[in-house]
């Protein structure tokens, strides 16, 4: 079993997305969102494998809207 600090650690990675699509000069592109997440997954792959990870998109827009 992996550590829980090692499955831990992502939780503040995706946090700081969440955090991320609120603020007024965030990232909210979706391209780019989704290549966070493919690096925070990078950085943690023995932790990745325990998440699923949803992202909600505004197709008028392109943007980010909610990641679960």
């Amino acid at each position: 079993m992996e550590s829980l600090r090692m499955l831990l650690l992502p939780l503040g990675t995706m946090e700081s997305m969440l955090l991320s699509l609120t603020k007024k000069s965030g990232i909210k592109n979706a391209e780019k969102v989704w290549e966070r997440i493919g690096r925070a997954k990078q950085k943690y792959p023995s932790a990745a494998k325990y998440y699923t990870i949803e992202v909600q998109i505004d197709n008028k827009t392109n943007k980010a809207t909610a990641i679960t």
